[in-house]
């Protein structure tokens, strides 16, 4: 029998012999070629995630931050997105409430989102559940600098396993912010010019004082002060307390001590019998110039404030007003969390990673947003941003980096925090005593904290 050549392109390995030996090796060819083809085809298809497209992260965030925060994350993850292929896609909730509903059903769903920006007051119930991943590993493996960051914002991103729960990105030091032009007109020594001298004491005589009826129909036109009830937990810490045990998922309430008490009282002598604010009343406020000063607020706070009033009075800042114990002031931190679900854990934190670490990345956050950057050479340039800054705006830095600093508190029950604040609302209204408010929270607080 003859047999002819088959050839397949110059050099073909594939010959077809003409004896019966050659035939063997021929058929051994070919067996060896199917099996080769087949082993290629499995490793290439365990290797297709090698080569498959970059992922898609989802960052879950909410309407309350402000369209400015938008603009910033949207521009950001262009930048992102052309630097390392990664995709970020934002969903957008309402308020803090509708947050808290989306997050939950968007995780339990099974369908989590992968990076998230709550702050510890709002993302408190999320934590005990285990909701965020710890980003300790990934902190300490790329050598995060968060031992340049103020204290208070790492205190409120820890649980109190330890566990590394956000990463702050912007800090919100609040200080006294004062009309300058109105002391003056009263004949008044300002907080800047009070110095050491501005305490509890001073700040209760210079919110009487400006108080007034300027026109003498038995109206007051004018108050002392404006936003003072609603951080009174800074009074507590000034007053040496505290209202839980700890800060992060608490687990005693504190409602009960004298030093909580003592506050409580002196705000209660302010804002009902001394009146010297407009409780609740946005029209009587310091941007429009019927209020003196205000305890409530931070940089960019103050900054956004009074360019939306057209505020044409002079301001300025100044530390807290010391209490019995400390100027203390709460130094909130805003951050990034990754879901624990997430299934984009790497890519989650290359963005969050690229959103934080970085000095000057940090910088575009403040242009955009007037937020405080976290880290402290950020911190330190924050005037090359957000212009009209008073000439002693290092008090914001101080208050920053201030030991007696303080997160907010992250509490993981809302019945308990809407109780908190439903009852501490009677007491600014008068309608209940210091004394009757703090024992009815504290009952309440040790019952819900021991569940």
């Amino acid at each position: 029998m003859k047999l002819g050549v088959v050839i397949l392109g110059n050099g073909s390995w594939l010959s077809v012999a003409k004896t019966k030996s050659g035939i063997h090796r021929l058929v051994s060819l070919l067996v060896a070629t199917v099996i080769l083809t087949l082993m290629l085809g499995i490793i290439l298809s365990q290797a297709q995630p090698i080569f498959a497209a970059n992922p898609e992260i989802v960052h879950f965030t909410y309407i309350d931050h402000g369209a400015n925060w938008r603009e910033y994350l949207t521009a950001m993850a262009e930048r992102f997105k052309s630097e390392t292929g990664i995709n970020v896609k934002f969903v957008v909730s309402g308020n803090a409430n509708a947050w808290r509903e989306k997050f939950t059903s968007m995780v339990v769903g099974g369908n989590p989102p992968d990076v998230t920006d709550g702050h510890p007051a709002l993302a408190g119930p999320f934590i005990r559940k285990g909701f965020f991943e710890d980003l300790r590993p990934y902190v300490t493996r790329d050598k995060v600098p968060i031992n340049t960051m103020p204290p208070a914002a790492i205190v409120g991103c820890m649980a109190p396993d330890g566990s590394m729960w956000s990463l702050p990105v912007s800090v919100y030091p609040v200080v006294t912010c004062f009309n300058a032009d109105m002391f003056a007109e009263a004949g008044l020594l300002n907080p800047r010019e009070l110095g050491e001298n501005w305490t509890w004491d001073t700040f209760a005589q210079s919110a009487r004082r400006l108080t007034a009826d300027l026109n003498g129909d038995g109206v007051t036109d004018r108050y002392g002060t404006f936003f003072l009830a609603d951080r009174w937990e800074m009074q507590v810490q000034q007053a040496g307390g505290m209202l839980y045990d700890r800060f992060i998922l608490p687990s005693r309430s504190l409602f009960n001590t004298p030093e909580v008490l003592k506050a409580v009282k002196w705000l209660h002598q302010l804002l009902v019998v001394d009146r010297v604010e407009a409780l609740f009343d946005p029209v009587y406020s310091i941007w429009n110039g019927r209020a003196a000063m205000t305890l409530g607020f931070a940089a960019g706070g103050i900054l956004e404030n009074y360019r939306r009033a057209g505020a044409t009075f002079k301001w300025g800042v100044a530390l807290q007003p010391k209490g019995p114990a400390s100027r203390a002031a709460r130094v909130n931190p805003d951050g990034f969390q990754i879901v624990a679900t997430s299934k984009n854990k790497e890519a989650a934190w290359k963005w969050v990673r690229y959103l934080v670490a970085d000095v000057n990345r940090q910088l575009e956050m403040s242009k955009f947003t007037g937020r405080m950057p976290s880290l402290k050479d950020a911190l330190l340039q924050y005037p090359k941003v957000a212009p009209g800054l008073p000439d002693n705006w290092m008090v914001f830095y101080e208050t920053a980096f201030d030991p007696a600093g303080y997160p907010a508190y992250a509490v993981d029950s809302l019945e308990l925090d809407n109780l908190v604040k439903s009852t501490m609302v009677k007491v600014w209204r008068g309608e209940l005593a210091p004394e009757v408010a703090l024992q009815q929270i504290h009952e309440q607080a040790t019952k819900l904290l021991s569940q």
